[in-house]
């Protein structure tokens, strides 16, 4: 969910140096002490949370921004906004800004819900009769359903209340722990006595809730999603391992050559320029989980490899060790004469979440020289320039071939040595089986 085209010309003043630093403020308050409690970055918070949630989290801070007072000097974004960009803004707009200014962040339950237009929200925090609300059309996090109840800001529009875009659904305990903190402290000594923390601000009031409601939130909800993360699998079942091969390009090899070669592959679908993928449907039982553990294709297709066509080098991606191999099969089949040894990087799709450990070094280790033999194996029959265009297999026919064999094995001994992986799980590989395959074995003493 994005906060949608109201807020479009306000959003583009937080960039400037007198609002930015005002506004990491006021994130750090709402993500700050969560992401500090569970070791984890904000950069972390969309990978975990996906792409609606984590858009709504920032959405949540992004208008409490809106209404707050900051700076030695008081001063409000919206209202400088409004003051001196109000004019090009529609009558909707400058109303829909307004009423976040004065909006606050509650509690809400809801009944009577009609998906996608409008439900009734029963305040949790200050009572009352529920109050029927609209939504604006901008895409929801989740949808909504009767008896839910989400942490949102409803905004006053003309004649009717509105949905904002920062909302958060809230399980029973969340809502528990939000109502607890609103409450009323027993004795007016009691609120006087009590230290601000992130866990108890000063201020009890509505407006001041806002910062409390999304950590609270955050502290209920990133343990629960890195749970089901360590056991992720993506729509095949299989464990969601990243896999990218870089492979260096030959010596003349083209460019427009290795273009034309992919576009003519079969099970290769142009996605983009210099980008192709091989596409799969998403299953209809997938899960929300397993898809986010894919390359996203669009139109409901999932890329099981991505192929690109960088300077010089062909990057092949995928996220299971088994599609890796078909892949790497499939592009070295349309182009291998073109390509040198590729440079192998594993890991964990969520390695580095919280406690989410990446792989051991020998189990990458193990993967990478398991794919290294099966590219060595597979070049044996494709010829190779520096053999004069003969394949390893034709060359060792001869007594002349077989000493450019041994040249060439050399440089790929070399470059596995100097190959940049920063985990060495390439510069250990043992050639011993390639020379041995093609008749190379040092004669016995």
């Amino acid at each position: 969910m994005t906060t949608g085209q109201e807020l479009a010309g306000v959003m583009r003043f937080i960039d400037r140096p007198e609002w930015g630093s005002l506004f990491e403020e006021v994130l750090t308050e709402h993500m700050g002490s969560a992401l500090d409690t569970l070791r984890l970055d904000y950069d972390d918070l969309e990978t975990a949370l996906g792409p609606d949630l984590g858009t709504a989290l920032w959405d949540c801070a992004f208008e409490d921004f809106l209404t707050r007072e900051m700076g030695d000097d008081g001063r409000n974004l919206t209202d400088t906004y409004l003051k001196k960009r109000g004019w090009k803004e529609s009558p909707r707009a400058k109303a829909y800004i307004a009423g976040i200014r004065s909006s606050r962040m509650g509690l809400y339950e809801l009944s009577e819900v009609v998906p996608g237009e409008s439900f009734r929200a029963r305040d949790c925090l200050l009572g009352g009769e529920p109050v029927q609300v609209f939504e604006r059309g901008a895409e929801l996090p989740m949808p909504l359903q009767s008896g839910d109840r989400i942490a949102a800001r409803l905004v006053r529009l003309n004649d009717r209340l509105v949905l904002a875009s920062g909302l958060l659904p809230c399980r029973d305990e969340v809502a528990a722990r939000i109502q607890d903190r609103f409450a009323e402290p027993d004795t007016a000594s009691d609120r006087a006595q009590a230290t601000p923390t992130q866990e108890h601000p000063k201020d009890d009031s509505p407006d001041a809730l806002a910062p409390f409601i999304t950590h609270v939130w955050l502290l209920d909800m990133l343990p629960r999603v890195i749970d089901q993360l360590r056991t992720a699998r993506n729509t095949d079942g299989e464990e969601p391992l990243l896999h990218e091969f870089r492979y260096p390009l030959a010596p003349g090899a083209r460019m427009s050559e290795i273009a034309a070669r992919l576009n003519a592959a079969e099970g290769l679908t142009p996605l983009r320029p210099k980008v192709w993928g091989s596409l799969a449907t998403v299953p209809d039982t997938a899960t929300p989980l397993e898809i986010s553990t894919e390359i996203d294709a669009g139109k409901g297709r999932i890329a099981l490899v991505q192929i690109t066509l960088e300077e010089r080098v062909v990057v092949l991606l995928s996220q299971s060790a088994a599609r890796a191999e078909q892949g790497a099969a499939r592009l070295e089949e349309a182009v291998g004469e073109f390509l040198l040894v590729p440079t192998i990087f594993i890991e964990r799709h969520y390695a580095g979440l919280g406690d989410i450990e990446d792989l051991s070094q020998d189990d990458r280790t193990g993967r990478v020289h398991g794919f290294l033999t099966e590219f060595h194996r597979r070049a044996l029959d494709r010829p190779v320039a520096a053999l004069g265009h003969q394949s390893p297999r034709a060359a060792a026919a001869s007594e002349d071939g077989k000493r450019q064999l041994a040249d060439w094995l050399k440089g790929l001994e070399a470059h596995s040595a100097k190959a940049r992986d920063p985990k060495q799980a390439a510069a250990a590989y043992d050639f011993g089986w390639l020379r041995h395959e093609l008749g190379l074995d040092a004669p016995k003493g």
